[in-house]
């Protein structure tokens, strides 16, 4: 991506294929300067043309959300090699240049010699810190650290990605699932059903209780009134 949410504040962004970002204050565009050292897995270096392309395939080719995500964006164009600018439409959201920074960048050498719409079981190129080292359709997919990652001294990523190996593992099945990882096959699992919580661990012993306390909550009205109609309240 262009930028990086920030795990501890609102809608903060940090760069990550940007270098420096530049907007005005009243938000109508925003300049991304990428990286110099920004590459892909296979050492092409990240560009203007790679960022445009992604906004343009991702729109017409990708699924509906990106059109509604990014309906906001008049036009896109590259200044040179390693700077592009969105223009916005004017009136809209000010949080445009926060959502253009979660943009997906895709290598534009990669996919224009292949069907962008089309399944495939052929890993595809990236350029981030993990990329795929094997894969079972339907079942797993386990991503290797790349050792030279361009972005790995980042302050983004101090701190970040520090096991060599990860797996994901699939389950078709709920009910095989939670016997899995009630058996350690493994180790995490997000549970948003409290049926499931309350009907399928009587028998399991976890590590660590760690209850949460009760997020306060509040209920605002706002209503606008001249300072004469609140006068006379």
């Amino acid at each position: 991506r262009l930028c990086t949410k920030s795990k501890d504040e609102p809608f903060t962004e940090y760069g990550q294929l940007a270098a420096q970002m530049q907007m005005p204050e009243d938000r109508s565009w925003i300049i991304f300067e990428l990286h110099p050292e920004a590459r892909w897995h296979d050492g092409v270096p990240v560009t203007a043309a790679d960022v445009i392309f992604s906004f343009e395939i991702l729109t017409t080719k990708g699924i509906p959300f990106f059109r509604t995500f990014y309906a906001d964006v008049d036009t896109v164009f590259a200044l040179d090699e390693r700077q592009v600018k969105f223009e916005f439409k004017e009136g809209t959201n000010r949080e445009m240049p926060l959502i253009i920074g979660q943009l997906r960048v895709l290598p534009k050498h990669y996919w224009e010699g292949r069907e962008f719409a089309a399944t495939t079981l052929e890993p595809p190129l990236g350029s981030g810190p993990y990329k795929i080292a094997e894969f079972e359709p339907g079942r797993s997919v386990t991503y290797e650290r790349v050792e030279d990652y361009w972005a790995r001294d980042l302050p983004v990523h101090k701190g970040r990605h520090n096991f060599d190996r990860i797996r994901y593992e699939y389950y078709r099945d709920q009910t095989v699932a939670i016997e899995a990882f009630k058996t350690g096959e493994y180790d995490y699992r997000r549970l948003s059903d409290s049926k499931e919580w309350a009907t399928h661990y009587e028998d399991f012993a976890p590590i660590a209780e760690d209850p949460a306390p009760a997020h306060p909550r509040h209920v605002g009205l706002c209503v606008q009134h001249s300072a004469r109609q609140i006068q006379r309240s």
